[in-house]
């Protein structure tokens, strides 16, 4: 994806594409896990996934026809950073992280891959924030990057309860 190709609703489209890919994550590490509390924990980060993707589809609906290139300090370095993000996200790393799950994985190792997976997505959602107009949806971006915040948390909180 070229920067001067580089659009909002491409934007917004990836967004959504990372949180269908994210929700499949968690149900397939799910399936594949033993511990009940931790199946409990992946299901419901699933469904707030879910979540995500439908705020990200609204969002994209109302500011996608406000403007056609996310705005920045006249290089476009937020557009050229965003495409870099994504390319990177979303294309080398072939898109699916559910893929990514064999079924061998230890439940500690599908927690770390959950935890890099949003971490990831925090890079690209603080971008997609930095790129929005206040009155077009940055702070409704700002609300999922804080629940993307919590998911690390609480998955973090899920390693060190395995630990002891």
């Amino acid at each position: 994806m070229a920067a001067d190709a580089f659009n909002i609703d491409e934007v917004f489209e990836l967004a959504c594409q990372i949180e269908r890919n994210g929700a499949r994550f968690y149900r397939k590490a799910s399936a594949q896990c033993a511990e009940p509390s931790v199946q409990l924990l992946l299901n419901e980060l699933a469904d707030m996934e879910d979540d995500h993707e439908r705020r990200f589809s609204q969002l994209r609906s109302q500011v996608a026809s406000a403007f056609s290139t996310p705005p920045g300090d006249g290089s476009d370095l937020v557009a050229r950073y965003l495409a870099a993000i994504a390319d990177g996200y979303v294309f080398k790393r072939g898109g699916d992280p559910a893929g990514e799950l064999s079924g061998r994985e230890t439940v500690e190792e599908i927690l770390i891959k959950a935890i890099q997976l949003e971490k990831d997505s925090l890079v690209f959602y603080l971008g997609i924030q930095e790129a929005m107009d206040e009155r077009l949806g940055r702070e409704q971006v700002g609300v999922i990057i804080r629940e993307e915040m919590g998911h690390i948390s609480r998955l973090s909180g899920k390693v060190k309860d395995l630990a002891t």
